[in-house]
């Protein structure tokens, strides 16, 4: 993100050790997106693999998850530290890493995601993609073939399809 905004290279650790220390100073004042552990724990229920390959670092990611309690709803929590040729998104290593995890064939996984970094990651792994309307991204993406506006939708949609296979 910080090359994409034309920071300079130099600055990286610098600016990357700041939002880490003040993102934990004020976790206190993070929020849980409506219907998010509803959803995930009914997609849990009926045997869905879940994953989170997020570009957050881990101690963060962990606090995050532990904060709202759900570090049990995944099967694998991936972030960059954790990828073992360390290129996260919009390299795919991370949704490969994940895929061969879960041992699910990346064509048979579903991404869901807010960023085009999370979209081109999707695509170069060979996952299908989703986009959520919530989050830090854009709420529309005219290329996503898939698009969530709530967790509600997320978990009807995975129910539906579930549903339609058995």
């Amino acid at each position: 993100i910080l090359e994409r905004l034309g920071i300079e290279k130099g600055l990286h650790k610098q600016i990357q050790e700041k939002y880490i220390i003040y993102s934990k100073e004020y976790i206190s004042m993070s929020s849980l997106y409506d219907g998010t552990h509803k959803s995930l724990k009914l997609l849990k229920e009926k045997d869905y693999k879940l994953s989170l390959v997020t570009s957050k670092n881990k101690d963060l990611t962990l606090l995050l998850l532990e904060k709202f309690d759900l570090t049990e709803m995944f099967d694998i929590i991936m972030t960059p530290s954790d990828i073992l040729t360390k290129r996260s998104k919009p390299h795919p290593d991370g949704l490969l890493q994940t895929a061969l995890f879960c041992k699910i064939p990346p064509k048979e996984s579903l991404y869901v995601g807010d960023m085009m970094a999370d979209r081109l990651a999707a695509q170069a792994a060979g996952y299908n993609f989703a986009l959520a309307s919530w989050g830090y991204g854009l709420p529309t993406d005219p290329s996503a073939t898939i698009w969530f506006g709530s967790h509600e939708d997320l978990s009807s949609y995975f129910l539906s399809v579930k549903h339609a296979v058995k």
